[in-house]
């Protein structure tokens, strides 16, 4: 019952902390891991606040599949980075590129593969 409490008043991860650029697409987000769950895995999507990034992970394994970064200044976001373990499909790639438009800078989107430091 107390854990249950504490999950009803406990605040919001997308709600505090100071990225707002990340929690300006927490909709875009969810619709995005709904479109990815037609794939058969169930995606849900979570703010990691010591990354500060949006998280999009397999509910069963609790496996964190893309981490998404917004960098932006001015109250205007401008990237998004997009990173996951290995190269995304072009399918899955399709869903994250309408979030911001390119400019003369280049690519607002950008894809990489998260690498693992070397012990």
């Amino acid at each position: 019952m107390l854990q249950w409490l504490r999950q009803q008043f406990a605040p919001d991860p997308w709600e505090k902390g100071g990225n707002t650029y990340v929690s300006r697409f927490r909709e875009e987000f969810d619709r995005i891991a709904t479109a990815l769950s037609q794939s058969g895995y169930q995606i849900q999507t979570r703010f990691n606040d010591e990354k500060r990034c949006a998280e999009f992970f397999e509910v069963c394994t609790d496996r964190v599949l893309i981490e998404v970064w917004v960098h932006g200044e001015f109250g205007s976001p401008y990237q998004v980075i997009v990173t996951s373990a290995a190269p995304l499909a072009t399918s899955t790639e399709a869903f994250f590129k309408p979030l911001l438009p390119d400019s003369w800078l280049g690519p607002a989107v950008l894809f990489k593969v998260r690498t693992t430091p070397k012990k």
